[in-house]
């Protein structure tokens, strides 16, 4: 399976994307919150993701982008899991993550908490 996190991954559409925040199904996992709806675009990816890291936690725009960086990485490293149950249901998500924690993270507990939002994504899919 390719590795690649494209911009095929990212959620551009500013409708998709304020319907995502506003109607998403929540998903806590402290330090995230992830919110995602279903949607049917024939050339876009398995899950299209926009990453928000707010301004009033972190000041320096370099804080924001080193934690864009990580939680990117994380995504990337394991999307796998959730692209083949998405394939198999023959379904496509737009994701909204959102980044709450206070201090800053490092990778490890980045890419722990991404494993698990993204096995909590598969069962609720499987469940529906």
């Amino acid at each position: 399976m390719d590795n690649s996190f494209g911009k095929a991954y990212k959620l551009c559409s500013k409708r998709t994307l304020q319907e995502v925040y506003e109607k998403g199904t929540e998903v806590k996992e402290i330090p995230f919150i992830l919110k995602y709806i279903d949607k049917s675009d024939p050339n876009a990816a398995a899950f299209q993701v926009v990453i928000v890291v707010p301004k009033r936690k972190f000041r320096k725009a370099t804080t924001r982008n080193q934690i864009r960086r990580y939680i990117r990485e994380a995504l990337r490293l394991n999307k796998q899991e959730l692209e083949m149950v998405l394939n198999e249901k023959n379904r496509q998500l737009a994701l909204f993550l959102l980044y709450v924690g206070n201090r800053e993270p490092n990778f490890h507990d980045i890419e722990r908490k991404i494993k698990k939002l993204y096995k909590r994504i598969v069962h609720e899919i499987n469940l529906e």
